[in-house]
C-alpha cells in the first residue's frame, strides 16, 4: 500500500505508512528504499539518499536503492555519481530498463554520446514501445548529423506519445534541417500548443 501511495505521488501518506511499519517492524532494506523514494518525490533529497545509503549499508546490493539514487543525482547534476549509481544498479539488475534508459541520458549530458547509442539501440531492440528511447535516440542521430534515422525514430516516439511537446519540438528542428519548412512549422506549433496547456 505504502509503495502504491509513492508511485501515485501522494508521498506525504505513504512516509506515514512506512513511520508506522518502522515502528512495528524495524528498519530493512526494501523500507528504506521506499522511504527515500517517498522523501526524492517530495524533491527532499538529502533525506531520501539518508534512506537510500541505509538500505545500501542494511544491504549492499539493493538495485532500487542505486536506480533511485541514480535518478537523485541526474536532477541534481551530479552527472559522473549518477553513472555510478545507474551503473550499479544494471549490475544488480541487468533488465531494468530505467536505469539503461537514464545511464544513457546520463552519457548524452556527459558529451558520450557514442557510448548512448548503442545502450538505447540494444533497449529498443527488447522494448520497441517506448517512446522516451526512441526519442533519445533520434535527438543523438540529429545533433550527429544523421537526419534521416533521426526522424524514423522521432515519428516512431511521436506515434508512441503524442502528447509530449519534447518530441514535436525535436522533430521540428529534424524537418527544418531535410529542408521541409512547412512540416517544421505544424509541429513547432504542436510544441507550443502543449507547452501552454501545460502552464
Amino acid at each position: 500500500y505504502g509503495l502504491a501511495l509513492v508511485r501515485s505521488e501522494r508521498a506525504a501518506e505513504a512516509q506515514a505508512v512506512f513511520a508506522e511499519l518502522l515502528a512495528r517492524h524495524g528498519d530493512s532494506p526494501e523500507l528504506s528504499v521506499l522511504l527515500g523514494q517517498a522523501h526524492a518525490q517530495q524533491g527532499d533529497f538529502d533525506s531520501a539518499s539518508a534512506a537510500l545509503y541505509r538500505a545500501l549499508k542494511l544491504k549492499p546490493d539493493v538495485a532500487d536503492a542505486y536506480a533511485t539514487l541514480g535518478v537523485i543525482y541526474l536532477k541534481q547534476g551530479r552527472l559522473p555519481d549518477a553513472e555510478f549509481a545507474l551503473k550499479s544498479a544494471i549490475a544488480q539488475s541487468p533488465d531494468d530498463f530505467k536505469s539503461r534508459h537514464n545511464l544513457a541520458l546520463v552519457l548524452d549530458q556527459q558529451g558520450r554520446p557514442q557510448e548512448a547509442l548503442p545502450l538505447l539501440r540494444s533497449l529498443l531492440e527488447k522494448r520497441p514501445e517506448e517512446a522516451d528511447a526512441h526519442y533519445l535516440l533520434g535527438k543523438i542521430l540529429l545533433a550527429q548529423g544523421d537526419t534521416p534515422e533521426a526522424l524514423e525514430q522521432l515519428r516512431t516516439a511521436e506515434r508512441l506519445a503524442p502528447e509530449d511537446a519534447n518530441i514535436h519540438y525535436q522533430l521540428a528542428q529534424a524537418y527544418q534541417k531535410s529542408g521541409q519548412p512547412d512540416l517544421a512549422q505544424q509541429h513547432f506549433d504542436t510544441f507550443r500548443k502543449l507547452k501552454d496547456q501545460k502552464r
